[in-house]
């Protein structure tokens, strides 16, 4: 839903022109004014960012999940027993970003 009220919105601008240009008839040109209004494109794409982010923290979560022992049954990280394998740790560590 986010994405696509952002998609609208986004599309709408590229197609349209908000510019207010100053026409110099005696010069013959066309001058713009930079008279942008984007307070509805910023709103769209912090709507679809702040949608994603909640897509991704569940993504995390059910990784976090399958990759447990305790949750599972399996191997820690599905890492093959007995091997100097990390199996799956690194992507769940890429996927959790920088420490805060």
């Amino acid at each position: 839903m986010a994405i696509n009220f952002a998609e609208k919105i986004i599309e709408t601008e590229i197609n349209s022109c908000s510019d207010n240009p100053i026409v110099d008839i005696a010069q013959k040109r066309m001058i713009s004014s930079g008279g942008y209004y984007c307070a509805h494109l910023t709103l769209a794409v912090e709507t679809a960012s702040r949608a994603l982010d909640q897509v991704v923290v569940t993504q995390l979560a059910r990784m976090s999940r399958l990759l447990s022992a305790h949750h599972t049954g399996l191997p820690p990280f599905l890492a093959w027993p007995g091997t100097n394998s990390n199996g799956f740790a690194p992507a769940r560590e890429n996927c959790r970003g920088p420490s805060r």
